[in-house]
Protein backbone atom coordinates (compact mmCIF):
# COMPACT_ATOMS: atom_id res chain seq x y z
CA UNK A 1 0.00 0.00 0.00
CA UNK A 2 1.27 3.48 -0.87
CA UNK A 3 2.60 5.65 1.96
CA UNK A 4 0.63 8.60 0.58
CA UNK A 5 -2.48 9.58 2.51
CA UNK A 6 -5.83 9.86 0.75
CA UNK A 7 -6.31 13.60 0.95
CA UNK A 8 -9.74 15.17 0.45
CA UNK A 9 -10.78 18.77 0.90
CA UNK A 10 -13.97 20.80 0.97
CA UNK A 11 -13.90 24.44 -0.10
CA UNK A 12 -13.13 26.79 2.73
CA UNK A 13 -16.27 28.74 3.48
CA UNK A 14 -16.74 32.50 3.77
CA UNK A 15 -17.26 33.65 7.35
CA UNK A 16 -19.93 36.19 6.50
CA UNK A 17 -22.52 34.22 8.50
CA UNK A 18 -23.20 30.86 10.17
CA UNK A 19 -23.06 27.63 8.10
CA UNK A 20 -26.17 26.78 6.10
CA UNK A 21 -27.26 23.47 4.65
CA UNK A 22 -25.42 24.21 1.40
CA UNK A 23 -22.15 24.19 3.34
CA UNK A 24 -23.26 21.04 5.13
CA UNK A 25 -24.13 19.40 1.79
CA UNK A 26 -20.48 19.49 0.68
CA UNK A 27 -18.97 18.78 4.08
CA UNK A 28 -21.14 15.73 4.76
CA UNK A 29 -20.25 14.36 1.31
CA UNK A 30 -16.55 14.75 2.06
CA UNK A 31 -17.03 13.10 5.42
CA UNK A 32 -18.73 10.13 3.75
CA UNK A 33 -15.92 9.63 1.24
CA UNK A 34 -13.16 9.84 3.83
CA UNK A 35 -14.97 7.40 6.13
CA UNK A 36 -15.15 4.95 3.21
CA UNK A 37 -11.40 5.20 2.65
CA UNK A 38 -10.65 4.81 6.36
CA UNK A 39 -12.60 1.55 6.59
CA UNK A 40 -10.34 0.23 3.79
CA UNK A 41 -7.39 0.70 6.11
CA UNK A 42 -5.99 3.69 4.26
CA UNK A 43 -4.23 6.68 5.76
CA UNK A 44 -6.67 9.58 5.33
CA UNK A 45 -6.51 13.34 5.75
CA UNK A 46 -9.74 15.35 5.58
CA UNK A 47 -9.52 19.15 5.51
CA UNK A 48 -12.20 21.80 5.83
CA UNK A 49 -12.05 25.36 7.10
CA UNK A 50 -12.97 29.00 6.66
CA UNK A 51 -12.08 31.76 4.20
CA UNK A 52 -11.76 34.91 6.30
CA UNK A 53 -10.28 37.62 4.09
CA UNK A 54 -11.69 39.88 1.36
CA UNK A 55 -14.40 42.51 1.01
CA UNK A 56 -17.28 40.12 1.55
CA UNK A 57 -16.16 39.18 5.06
CA UNK A 58 -14.94 42.71 5.85
CA UNK A 59 -18.30 44.25 4.94
CA UNK A 60 -20.20 41.61 6.93
CA UNK A 61 -18.12 42.45 10.00
CA UNK A 62 -18.64 46.18 9.48
CA UNK A 63 -22.39 45.70 9.08
CA UNK A 64 -22.41 43.98 12.47
CA UNK A 65 -20.26 46.63 14.13
CA UNK A 66 -17.32 44.28 14.58
CA UNK A 67 -13.64 44.16 13.78
CA UNK A 68 -13.10 41.61 10.97
CA UNK A 69 -10.79 39.41 13.03
CA UNK A 70 -13.11 39.44 16.05
CA UNK A 71 -16.06 38.69 13.76
CA UNK A 72 -14.27 35.66 12.27
CA UNK A 73 -13.07 34.39 15.64
CA UNK A 74 -16.56 34.56 17.12
CA UNK A 75 -18.31 32.86 14.19
CA UNK A 76 -15.76 30.08 13.83
CA UNK A 77 -15.87 29.13 17.51
CA UNK A 78 -19.59 29.60 18.17
CA UNK A 79 -21.13 28.64 14.82
CA UNK A 80 -18.89 26.73 12.41
CA UNK A 81 -17.02 24.25 14.56
CA UNK A 82 -20.05 23.37 16.75
CA UNK A 83 -22.22 22.63 13.69
CA UNK A 84 -19.64 20.22 12.27
CA UNK A 85 -19.55 18.46 15.65
CA UNK A 86 -23.36 18.20 15.68
CA UNK A 87 -23.28 16.59 12.23
CA UNK A 88 -20.54 14.10 13.22
CA UNK A 89 -18.04 15.51 10.71
CA UNK A 90 -14.74 13.67 11.26
CA UNK A 91 -12.34 16.20 9.73
CA UNK A 92 -8.65 15.90 10.60
CA UNK A 93 -7.88 19.61 10.32
CA UNK A 94 -9.70 22.94 10.21
CA UNK A 95 -7.76 25.65 8.40
CA UNK A 96 -8.41 29.35 8.87
CA UNK A 97 -6.90 31.79 6.38
CA UNK A 98 -6.13 34.26 9.19
CA UNK A 99 -3.84 31.73 10.88
CA UNK A 100 -0.11 32.47 10.80
CA UNK A 101 0.67 29.03 9.33
CA UNK A 102 -1.42 29.90 6.28
CA UNK A 103 -0.49 33.55 5.84
CA UNK A 104 3.26 32.97 6.05
CA UNK A 105 3.17 30.12 3.55
CA UNK A 106 0.99 32.10 1.14
CA UNK A 107 3.51 34.96 1.15
CA UNK A 108 6.43 32.58 0.55
CA UNK A 109 4.56 30.94 -2.34
CA UNK A 110 3.68 34.28 -3.93
CA UNK A 111 7.25 35.53 -3.55
CA UNK A 112 8.52 32.41 -5.33
CA UNK A 113 6.19 33.03 -8.31
CA UNK A 114 7.37 36.63 -8.47
CA UNK A 115 10.99 35.48 -8.55
CA UNK A 116 10.17 33.00 -11.33
CA UNK A 117 8.72 35.76 -13.49
CA UNK A 118 5.04 34.75 -13.35
CA UNK A 119 3.84 37.99 -11.72
CA UNK A 120 3.89 41.52 -13.12
CA UNK A 121 2.30 44.91 -12.39
CA UNK A 122 -0.68 46.09 -14.44
CA UNK A 123 -4.02 47.86 -14.29
CA UNK A 124 -7.40 46.20 -13.92
CA UNK A 125 -10.60 47.91 -14.97
CA UNK A 126 -13.87 46.04 -15.08
CA UNK A 127 -16.79 44.49 -13.22
CA UNK A 128 -16.36 42.80 -9.85
CA UNK A 129 -18.87 40.85 -7.75
CA UNK A 130 -18.16 41.09 -4.02
CA UNK A 131 -20.57 38.22 -3.35
CA UNK A 132 -18.50 35.90 -5.56
CA UNK A 133 -15.25 37.79 -4.84
CA UNK A 134 -14.68 37.46 -8.58
CA UNK A 135 -13.60 39.61 -11.51
CA UNK A 136 -16.46 39.06 -13.93
CA UNK A 137 -16.54 38.53 -17.69
CA UNK A 138 -19.35 40.00 -19.84
CA UNK A 139 -20.90 36.55 -20.20
CA UNK A 140 -21.11 36.22 -16.41
CA UNK A 141 -23.57 39.10 -16.17
CA UNK A 142 -27.29 39.45 -16.78
CA UNK A 143 -28.39 43.06 -17.30
CA UNK A 144 -25.42 44.27 -15.27
CA UNK A 145 -26.07 41.84 -12.43
CA UNK A 146 -24.21 38.76 -11.24
CA UNK A 147 -26.06 35.68 -12.49
CA UNK A 148 -25.43 33.86 -9.21
CA UNK A 149 -26.34 36.57 -6.70
CA UNK A 150 -28.75 38.64 -8.85
CA UNK A 151 -27.12 41.80 -7.52
CA UNK A 152 -25.47 44.69 -9.40
CA UNK A 153 -21.73 44.31 -9.83
CA UNK A 154 -19.21 47.02 -8.87
CA UNK A 155 -16.83 48.60 -11.35
CA UNK A 156 -13.21 48.38 -10.22
CA UNK A 157 -10.21 50.37 -11.44
CA UNK A 158 -6.94 49.53 -9.70
CA UNK A 159 -3.22 49.14 -10.34
CA UNK A 160 -2.56 45.60 -9.18
CA UNK A 161 -0.22 42.63 -9.53
CA UNK A 162 -1.13 40.06 -12.18
CA UNK A 163 -0.47 36.33 -12.50
CA UNK A 164 0.38 35.04 -16.00
CA UNK A 165 -2.60 32.70 -16.12
CA UNK A 166 -2.66 32.78 -19.93
CA UNK A 167 0.70 30.96 -20.01
CA UNK A 168 -1.01 27.82 -18.75
CA UNK A 169 -3.96 27.50 -21.13
CA UNK A 170 -2.34 24.91 -23.38
CA UNK A 171 -0.86 22.84 -20.50
CA UNK A 172 -4.27 22.80 -18.78
CA UNK A 173 -6.13 21.72 -21.93
CA UNK A 174 -3.60 18.91 -22.46
CA UNK A 175 -3.93 17.91 -18.81
CA UNK A 176 -7.70 17.47 -18.97
CA UNK A 177 -7.64 15.73 -22.34
CA UNK A 178 -4.98 13.29 -21.12
CA UNK A 179 -6.53 12.88 -17.65
CA UNK A 180 -10.32 13.10 -18.00
CA UNK A 181 -10.84 11.91 -14.41
CA UNK A 182 -9.05 15.05 -13.17
CA UNK A 183 -12.29 17.01 -13.50
CA UNK A 184 -15.66 15.36 -12.95
CA UNK A 185 -18.44 14.93 -13.82
CA UNK A 186 -18.00 15.02 -17.60
CA UNK A 187 -20.21 18.10 -17.91
CA UNK A 188 -17.86 20.00 -15.58
CA UNK A 189 -14.80 18.95 -17.55
CA UNK A 190 -16.42 20.01 -20.82
CA UNK A 191 -17.21 23.40 -19.31
CA UNK A 192 -13.61 23.89 -18.20
CA UNK A 193 -12.09 22.85 -21.52
CA UNK A 194 -14.52 25.07 -23.43
CA UNK A 195 -13.64 28.00 -21.17
CA UNK A 196 -9.92 27.43 -21.74
CA UNK A 197 -10.30 27.08 -25.49
CA UNK A 198 -12.15 30.40 -25.57
CA UNK A 199 -9.05 32.18 -24.33
CA UNK A 200 -8.04 33.19 -20.82
CA UNK A 201 -6.66 36.54 -19.66
CA UNK A 202 -4.05 37.05 -16.98
CA UNK A 203 -5.46 37.33 -13.44
CA UNK A 204 -5.28 40.27 -11.07
CA UNK A 205 -4.03 38.74 -7.81
CA UNK A 206 -3.93 41.78 -5.53
CA UNK A 207 -6.28 44.54 -4.35
CA UNK A 208 -5.30 48.06 -3.37
CA UNK A 209 -8.54 49.69 -2.20
CA UNK A 210 -8.91 47.90 1.16
CA UNK A 211 -6.57 46.26 3.67
CA UNK A 212 -8.37 43.16 5.01
CA UNK A 213 -6.14 40.47 3.61
CA UNK A 214 -2.60 39.11 3.46
CA UNK A 215 -0.10 41.82 2.47
CA UNK A 216 1.72 41.33 -0.83
CA UNK A 217 5.26 40.56 0.43
CA UNK A 218 7.05 43.11 -1.81
CA UNK A 219 4.24 45.70 -1.88
CA UNK A 220 2.57 45.89 1.52
CA UNK A 221 0.19 48.64 0.40
CA UNK A 222 -1.71 45.90 -1.42
CA UNK A 223 -3.32 42.69 -0.16
CA UNK A 224 -3.41 39.37 -1.97
CA UNK A 225 -6.61 38.70 -3.93
CA UNK A 226 -8.85 36.59 -1.72
CA UNK A 227 -9.17 33.66 -4.15
CA UNK A 228 -5.40 33.44 -4.71
CA UNK A 229 -5.08 33.44 -0.91
CA UNK A 230 -7.93 30.96 -0.35
CA UNK A 231 -6.98 28.36 -2.97
CA UNK A 232 -3.58 27.96 -1.38
CA UNK A 233 -5.19 26.69 1.85
CA UNK A 234 -5.30 23.17 0.43
CA UNK A 235 -1.51 23.13 0.29
CA UNK A 236 -0.59 25.47 3.16
CA UNK A 237 -2.57 23.30 5.57
CA UNK A 238 -0.26 20.36 4.85
CA UNK A 239 3.08 22.18 4.81
CA UNK A 240 3.51 24.01 1.48
CA UNK A 241 6.87 25.87 1.23
CA UNK A 242 8.26 24.23 4.39
CA UNK A 243 11.78 22.81 4.12
CA UNK A 244 11.71 19.17 2.88
CA UNK A 245 13.46 17.87 6.01
CA UNK A 246 11.11 19.70 8.40
CA UNK A 247 8.01 18.18 9.94
CA UNK A 248 5.81 20.26 7.64
CA UNK A 249 7.85 19.35 4.58
CA UNK A 250 7.65 15.64 5.33
CA UNK A 251 3.89 15.88 5.85
CA UNK A 252 3.51 17.72 2.56
CA UNK A 253 5.40 14.93 0.77
CA UNK A 254 3.11 12.34 2.36
CA UNK A 255 -0.12 14.20 1.60
CA UNK A 256 0.25 16.20 -1.61
CA UNK A 257 -1.24 16.22 -4.20
CA UNK A 258 -4.83 16.30 -3.03
CA UNK A 259 -6.79 13.27 -4.23
CA UNK A 260 -10.15 15.05 -4.35
CA UNK A 261 -11.17 18.70 -4.17
CA UNK A 262 -14.93 18.53 -3.55
CA UNK A 263 -16.51 21.81 -4.71
CA UNK A 264 -19.81 23.35 -5.74
CA UNK A 265 -20.21 23.86 -9.49
CA UNK A 266 -20.26 27.66 -9.11
CA UNK A 267 -16.58 27.69 -8.06
CA UNK A 268 -15.39 25.17 -10.64
CA UNK A 269 -13.28 27.60 -12.68
CA UNK A 270 -11.29 28.71 -9.65
CA UNK A 271 -10.41 25.12 -8.81
CA UNK A 272 -9.98 23.65 -12.28
CA UNK A 273 -8.30 26.62 -14.03
CA UNK A 274 -6.66 29.09 -11.65
CA UNK A 275 -5.55 26.66 -8.96
CA UNK A 276 -3.77 24.08 -11.15
CA UNK A 277 -2.15 26.94 -13.11
CA UNK A 278 -0.73 28.32 -9.84
CA UNK A 279 0.67 24.90 -9.01
CA UNK A 280 2.12 24.41 -12.50
CA UNK A 281 3.87 27.78 -12.16
CA UNK A 282 5.41 26.59 -8.90
CA UNK A 283 6.44 23.24 -10.40
CA UNK A 284 4.14 21.31 -8.07
CA UNK A 285 1.81 18.37 -8.84
CA UNK A 286 -1.78 19.36 -9.60
CA UNK A 287 -4.77 17.82 -7.75
CA UNK A 288 -5.76 14.36 -8.93
CA UNK A 289 -9.45 15.23 -9.12
CA UNK A 290 -11.77 18.22 -8.87
CA UNK A 291 -15.34 17.00 -8.37
CA UNK A 292 -18.01 19.66 -8.90
CA UNK A 293 -21.29 18.63 -7.33
CA UNK A 294 -24.75 20.09 -7.90
CA UNK A 295 -26.35 22.90 -5.96
CA UNK A 296 -28.70 22.69 -3.02
CA UNK A 297 -31.67 24.79 -4.13
CA UNK A 298 -34.21 26.56 -1.92
CA UNK A 299 -37.29 27.92 -3.64
CA UNK A 300 -35.79 26.87 -6.96
CA UNK A 301 -32.67 29.04 -6.51
CA UNK A 302 -29.14 28.57 -5.22
CA UNK A 303 -28.92 29.66 -1.61
CA UNK A 304 -27.56 33.15 -1.12
CA UNK A 305 -27.62 35.66 1.70
CA UNK A 306 -28.57 38.35 -0.80
CA UNK A 307 -31.62 36.33 -1.88
CA UNK A 308 -32.74 35.71 1.69
CA UNK A 309 -33.26 31.97 1.16
CA UNK A 310 -30.66 30.57 3.54
CA UNK A 311 -31.50 27.59 5.74
CA UNK A 312 -29.09 27.55 8.68
CA UNK A 313 -28.12 24.21 10.20
CA UNK A 314 -28.16 25.70 13.71
CA UNK A 315 -31.75 26.88 13.18
CA UNK A 316 -32.86 23.35 12.25
CA UNK A 317 -31.18 21.94 15.33
CA UNK A 318 -32.83 24.60 17.54
CA UNK A 319 -36.18 23.53 16.07
CA UNK A 320 -35.52 20.06 17.46
CA UNK A 321 -34.47 18.38 14.21
CA UNK A 322 -32.23 15.39 14.90
CA UNK A 323 -28.75 16.20 13.46
CA UNK A 324 -28.69 12.66 12.10
CA UNK A 325 -31.87 13.39 10.14
CA UNK A 326 -30.16 16.41 8.58
CA UNK A 327 -27.23 14.20 7.68
CA UNK A 328 -29.50 11.54 6.13
CA UNK A 329 -31.45 14.17 4.18
CA UNK A 330 -28.22 15.46 2.65
CA UNK A 331 -26.70 12.06 1.97
CA UNK A 332 -29.70 10.43 0.36
CA UNK A 333 -29.28 12.29 -2.94
CA UNK A 334 -27.04 11.89 -5.96
CA UNK A 335 -24.39 14.60 -5.91
CA UNK A 336 -24.08 14.91 -9.69
CA UNK A 337 -27.33 16.86 -9.94
CA UNK A 338 -29.02 19.72 -8.08
CA UNK A 339 -31.12 18.98 -5.00
CA UNK A 340 -34.32 20.89 -4.27
CA UNK A 341 -34.43 21.32 -0.48
CA UNK A 342 -37.80 21.15 1.25
CA UNK A 343 -39.42 20.23 4.54
CA UNK A 344 -40.58 16.98 2.97
CA UNK A 345 -36.96 15.87 2.56
CA UNK A 346 -36.38 16.33 6.30
CA UNK A 347 -39.62 14.54 7.17
CA UNK A 348 -38.64 11.60 4.97
CA UNK A 349 -35.22 11.48 6.63
CA UNK A 350 -36.77 11.51 10.11
CA UNK A 351 -39.12 8.69 9.14
CA UNK A 352 -36.20 6.73 7.69
CA UNK A 353 -34.24 7.07 10.95
CA UNK A 354 -37.25 6.10 13.06
CA UNK A 355 -37.80 2.98 10.99
CA UNK A 356 -34.10 2.06 11.02
CA UNK A 357 -33.80 2.49 14.80
CA UNK A 358 -36.93 0.43 15.42
CA UNK A 359 -35.55 -2.43 13.35
CA UNK A 360 -32.10 -2.29 14.92
CA UNK A 361 -33.77 -2.53 18.35
CA UNK A 362 -35.25 -5.93 17.46
CA UNK A 363 -33.65 -9.07 18.82
CA UNK A 364 -34.12 -10.88 15.52
CA UNK A 365 -33.27 -9.08 12.28
CA UNK A 366 -32.71 -9.96 8.65
CA UNK A 367 -29.19 -11.05 7.61
CA UNK A 368 -26.79 -8.13 7.82
CA UNK A 369 -23.70 -9.54 6.11
CA UNK A 370 -24.66 -8.69 2.53
CA UNK A 371 -25.84 -5.20 3.54
CA UNK A 372 -22.58 -4.51 5.35
CA UNK A 373 -20.66 -5.71 2.28
CA UNK A 374 -22.73 -3.38 0.09
CA UNK A 375 -21.99 -0.47 2.41
CA UNK A 376 -18.29 -1.28 2.38
CA UNK A 377 -18.04 -1.53 -1.41
CA UNK A 378 -20.62 0.90 -2.81
CA UNK A 379 -19.57 4.14 -1.14
CA UNK A 380 -16.97 4.95 -3.76
CA UNK A 381 -15.86 8.25 -5.29
CA UNK A 382 -19.06 8.29 -7.38
CA UNK A 383 -21.07 9.24 -4.27
CA UNK A 384 -24.04 7.12 -5.35
CA UNK A 385 -25.60 7.27 -1.91
CA UNK A 386 -29.25 6.74 -2.96
CA UNK A 387 -28.45 3.11 -3.80
CA UNK A 388 -26.99 2.62 -0.34
CA UNK A 389 -30.11 3.97 1.37
CA UNK A 390 -32.31 1.80 -0.85
CA UNK A 391 -30.37 -1.26 0.35
CA UNK A 392 -30.96 -0.21 3.97
CA UNK A 393 -34.68 0.22 3.36
CA UNK A 394 -34.82 -3.22 1.69
CA UNK A 395 -33.16 -4.69 4.79
CA UNK A 396 -35.77 -2.99 7.00
CA UNK A 397 -38.55 -4.49 4.87
CA UNK A 398 -37.01 -7.96 5.16
CA UNK A 399 -36.69 -7.60 8.94
CA UNK A 400 -40.28 -6.42 9.29
CA UNK A 401 -41.46 -9.42 7.28
CA UNK A 402 -39.87 -11.78 9.81
CA UNK A 403 -36.60 -12.74 8.09
CA UNK A 404 -33.89 -13.48 10.66
CA UNK A 405 -30.19 -14.33 10.91
CA UNK A 406 -28.57 -10.90 11.24
CA UNK A 407 -26.50 -9.03 13.80
CA UNK A 408 -28.09 -5.64 14.61
CA UNK A 409 -25.21 -4.49 16.79
CA UNK A 410 -22.65 -5.06 14.06
CA UNK A 411 -24.80 -3.23 11.51
CA UNK A 412 -25.23 -0.26 13.86
CA UNK A 413 -21.45 -0.03 14.29
CA UNK A 414 -20.92 -0.08 10.52
CA UNK A 415 -23.59 2.60 9.93
CA UNK A 416 -21.86 4.80 12.48
CA UNK A 417 -18.37 4.21 11.09
CA UNK A 418 -19.23 4.50 7.38
CA UNK A 419 -22.21 6.82 7.17
CA UNK A 420 -21.62 8.76 10.36
CA UNK A 421 -25.16 7.95 11.48
CA UNK A 422 -24.97 7.59 15.25
CA UNK A 423 -27.91 5.39 16.29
Amino acid sequence: MSDKSFYLTTPIYYVNDAPHIGHAYTTVAGDLLTRWHRQRGESVWYLTGTDEHGQKVMRSAQANGADPQDWCDRLVETAWKPVWRYLEIANDDFIRTTEARHMERVQRFMQSLMEKGFIYEGKYEGPYCVGCEEFKLPGDLDDGKCKIHSKPIEMVSETNWFFKLSDFVKPLIEHYKNNPSACEPESARNEVVSFLEGGVSDLSISRSTFDWGIPVPWDTKQVIYVWFDALLNYATAVGLTDAPESEGGKFFAKTWPADVHLVGKDILRFHAVIWPAMLMAAGLPVPRKVFAHGWLLVGGEKMSKSKGNLVFVSSLIKEGIDPMAIRVALLNRHYRSDLMWSDSILIAAQNFLLRLRENLARQEVAPTGSLILTLATSLSEDLNTPQVFKEIEDWCTATESGVTGGNPGELARVLDALLGIAL
